[in-house]
Parts: structure tokens; sequence; C-alpha cells
């Protein structure tokens, strides 16, 4: 299982920076001598810490679902869940 995480990472003298995993997109890029990056890394299965639990329960019950609802290139709308009813995805 691949997991995506967005990452702020601390720029080095050489311009480049340590990560562990893959950078899929650079979401912000440094302005203006600022010293760090926003990117979203793939992180390898091997790499995620966390066991798979070997049962899964429901507790879905009374959890509210918000969707970013940004219109895509075909004007349909973004799918992405998002954490609060205003918030758009990362992506929009």
């Amino acid at each position: 299982m691949t997991r995506y995480e967005r990452h702020i990472l601390a720029v080095g003298d050489d311009g480049g920076f340590d990560v562990e995993g893959r950078v899929v997109a650079v979401l912000d890029s440094p302005k203006a001598g600022e010293r760090q990056v926003t990117a979203l890394v793939e992180i390898a299965e091997t790499v995620v810490g966390t066991p798979t639990p070997t049962t899964f329960e429901d507790v879905s019950e009374g959890v509210e679902t918000f969707f970013c609802g940004e219109p895509k290139a075909d004007d349909e709308p973004c799918e992405r869940e998002v954490d609060d009813p205003d918030d758009i995805c990362w992506q929009h």
C-alpha cells in the first residue's frame, strides 16, 4: 500500500533536500530566500511504520465527509475529500 504525505522540507546550501520517499509534486517552491519547499511525497509500504490491521471496524457513523467541489478541467466538481466544508484540495 502506498501512502502520500505533504512534507515541508528544508533546502540545503546546495539547493537539494533530504526526503524519505519519492517526491511526486512540488506544491510550493522557495521564494525570496526561503529555505524550505512543500512537496507531496510518496511513501512506500516498507517505510510506513503503522501496521495494517487484520480486521476493520466501521466507525464512520456520525462522521461528516466534505469534498473539494472545485471545478475540474471537464467542469465536473472535484470529489477529493477535505477536512472542513470550506476547504479545497491540494490541487485546487
